[in-house]
């Protein structure tokens, strides 16, 4: 479905494009369809209907999931990584 934020804007955790707090939900604009969202204080990630994982907010530890610290990553962004191999038996 459709995805809307509010709230307090730091980082661009509501993923608007810029760091604007929002006091009634507001269209997250650029994504697919979302089948799943998880909103922490300082960024977001959601699961599109898919498969493909988007995150925002700010990536100071590499949360983000896109290999490089951020402040604020305003618009929802793909992660690359689409899977993971830890050796005999450890496919994700």
């Amino acid at each position: 479905g459709s995805l809307y934020t509010w709230g307090y804007g730091d980082a661009g955790v509501l993923g608007h494009g810029d760091e604007t707090p929002e006091s009634l939900p507001r269209l997250v604009q650029g994504v697919p369809e979302i089948v799943q969202v998880s909103a922490g204080e300082r960024h977001s990630l959601a699961v599109a209907a898919d498969g493909n994982f988007f995150s925002w907010g700010g990536g100071h530890f590499h949360q983000l999931g896109h290999g490089e610290i951020i402040d604020a990553q305003v618009e929802p962004r793909c992660v690359e990584v689409v899977a993971a191999d830890a050796g005999p038996g450890g496919t994700l």
